[in-house]
């Protein structure tokens, strides 16, 4: 998938991502303003996702600083979304930073779209730090992705019945690792960027993004679908077995219906032979 960039970043500035909940709590929302301000003044890019509540803290709190900070869209870039989030994006491009999204320029909101924007987000840091978040969430999302992706990843604390606390809390009972200081810039980005090992173990928020593939069985479409069909998938698939395909590309390449292949993919979704991967694409399970 193509990335759309819209402003700059620099690439020896160390990128760290900083995702959390839209109906964060006053406390919670303080503690990302105050961590992305003394990440930014320590010469930090801040990555986040431009949505209200803890994305959009971490952008301001960074700009607040004169710092660097980099937005990710869900939807196209001619698009921009929300009125608050046009003019968050304006001020981060006035200020030097970046917009970016891998959806088509004139392209809106559509539920796809997140997880992708999410993905984007890991591809882009070289750390996450999760401030706080739901166990179903986007947040909890991008934090398998980032154990998918092996990179240094730490979350925020909070006590048991704060709200907007168990997605984080429980990243750190499977073997994340805490971030208490959060006042002192470069000692915050020092262990965000050190390693942090975590075991193997598949941990409950993985189910919205697996990091295993799941037990493989033979494709197969639904009765009087067209097995020459389910066969140049097969194959399709079968030569990028990490990378995947997307909607777009399969029909470019097997031509047929956008919307027999959308619904024979969804059967093979929704039948355990496909699953989701990054920027829109599937993968064979197994």
């Amino acid at each position: 998938s193509l990335i759309w960039l819209a402003g700059a970043f620099a690439a020896d500035r160390p990128r760290i991502g900083v995702v959390g909940a839209r109906q964060a709590t006053h406390e919670q929302l303080q503690a990302a303003q105050q961590v992305c301000r003394s990440l930014a003044r320590a010469g930090a890019t801040i990555v986040s996702g431009g949505a209200n509540g803890v994305d959009s803290y971490a952008h301001r709190a960074a700009l607040a600083v004169g710092g660097a900070t980099v937005v990710c869209l869900p939807a196209g870039l001619a698009n921009g979304g929300t009125a608050k989030q046009r003019s968050l994006c304006d001020d981060v491009l006035r200020n030097g930073g970046a917009v970016v999204s891998c959806e088509r320029l004139e392209s809106g909101h559509q539920r796809g779209g997140y997880r992708r924007r999410n993905a984007v987000i890991v591809s882009l840091i070289d750390a996450l730090l999760v401030v706080c978040g739901c166990v179903r969430s986007g947040t909890l999302i991008t934090a398998a992705l980032a154990d998918r992706a092996a990179i240094p990843r730490r979350a925020i604390p909070w006590s048991p019945g704060t709200p907007c606390s168990d997605g984080s809390n429980e990243l750190l009972a499977s073997g994340w690792r805490a971030l208490s200081q959060i006042d002192d810039g470069e000692v915050a980005l020092d262990r965000l960027l050190s390693d942090c090992p975590i075991d193997g173990a598949v941990r409950g928020w993985q189910r919205y993004a697996p990091l295993k593939l799941r037990k493989r069985s033979p494709l197969r479409g639904p009765a009087g679908t067209s097995p020459q069909l389910v066969a140049a998938i097969d194959r399709a698939l079968a030569e990028r077995p990490n990378e995947g395909l997307s909607l777009e590309e399969l029909v470019e390449a097997h031509g047929g219906s956008r919307g027999q292949l959308a619904a024979l993919l969804l059967h093979m979704r929704m039948t355990n032979q496909l699953q989701p991967a990054a920027f829109g694409r599937y993968v064979r399970c197994g």
